[in-house]
């Protein structure tokens, strides 16, 4: 047999080769890590956004039960767990909505059977300031 080999020597990688790898491992871990960070983001940004509009029915649907001469130039106050579910307090609340009604509807004020209501949501409810908002605009009929 034709060998390069000398007998009982055995071939391995050198400490170039292993730090090498090293890095260009170490580099793609990295990049994952970071991809990993922005995919949680976008998933937590996600589900807010699902629990808001669910909330929101619920505020259009409490609104529309309510007699349509009470939602002139009101406002109520809702409250919600992470999981959009409604409470009656602010005590275990993650969000709060203000609903604010107004008589005026945007672009006509002379149709008077129509409400808007903008909903602002905000979380965490129980911060003072440094809160998250979505701002949702949205008409009641009076159809009675």
């Amino acid at each position: 047999m034709n060998s390069f080999r000398k007998p009982g020597v055995t071939s391995s990688f050198s400490l170039v080769e292993v730090i090498m790898a090293l890095g260009i491992t170490s580099f793609a871990l990295v990049s994952l890590l970071a991809l990993l960070t922005i995919s949680f983001n976008a998933g937590l940004t996600a589900k807010q956004e699902t629990a808001i509009a669910g909330m929101s029915r619920h505020v259009l649907a409490d609104l529309t039960q309510k007699p349509f001469h009470l939602l002139t130039n009101s406002s109520y106050s809702y409250y919600f767990d992470s999981e959009g579910n409604s409470l009656p307090s602010s005590s275990a609340a993650l969000f709060r909505c203000v609903a604010s009604c107004s008589s005026t509807v945007i672009g006509n004020p002379m149709l008077t059977n129509l409400t808007s209501v903008q909903m602002s949501f905000q979380w965490p409810a129980s911060a003072p300031t440094n809160f998250q908002t979505r701002i949702l605009n949205a008409t009641v009929a009076n159809l009675h």
